[in-house]
């Protein structure tokens, strides 16, 4: 193990292998790989997420000027998941084709972008914007509304929770 990086005994860990004291030594001593463990694979560079690829019926949507991928989605909230699964229930419904969770931006402005919660692919292949709001704030309104202008080959759709817990259209 003489002459090993710290690269190496990294991979070494991942693969499952027993780490020795000569690697540890090799790496700049114990504290010196354990920081570098804990930056992520020892210093080497994280692969980026890669973006899922898109099935053809969603390529009329990205041919709309101003209309390109998110590079990469988000992570859902507690709210957003609760009407993912209403999404889902409505596909099995044959209510809607298909949804994506923030893979569309729409550009509103210069250096300005709307990127909905859901984009949802109609039965007649039209496409609806979904924004799912917890509360209204005024500049995330604007956004929506500049959207909706922009681009009305795009059908346009917030969302909130009423006092019982019912979806309810906001806009």
């Amino acid at each position: 193990m003489v002459g090993e990086t710290i690269l190496d005994v990294w991979d070494a860990v991942l693969s499952g292998g027993v780490v020795k004291a000569p690697a540890i030594r090799a790496a700049g001593g114990l504290q010196s790989w354990m920081r570098a463990m804990e930056r992520g694979a020892a210093g080497k560079k994280r692969k980026k997420p890669e973006q899922e690829p898109l099935p053809p019926r969603w390529r009329p949507l990205l041919d709309i000027p101003g209309v390109d991928r998110k590079p990469v989605p988000g992570k859902m909230n507690t709210w957003e998941r609760e009407f993912s699964r209403r999404l889902d229930l409505e596909m099995l419904a044959g209510i809607i084709v298909d949804w994506r969770y923030e893979v569309f931006r729409f550009t509103i402005a210069e250096n300005r972008l709307f990127i909905p919660d859901f984009v949802t692919l109609l039965p007649d292949g039209s496409f609806a914007a979904q924004e799912v709001k917890g509360h209204e704030r005024e500049d995330a309104m604007v956004k929506f509304d500049v959207a909706a202008y922009r681009y009305p080959r795009v059908r346009f759709a917030m969302w909130a929770k009423d006092g019982k817990g019912a979806w309810h259209a906001v806009r």
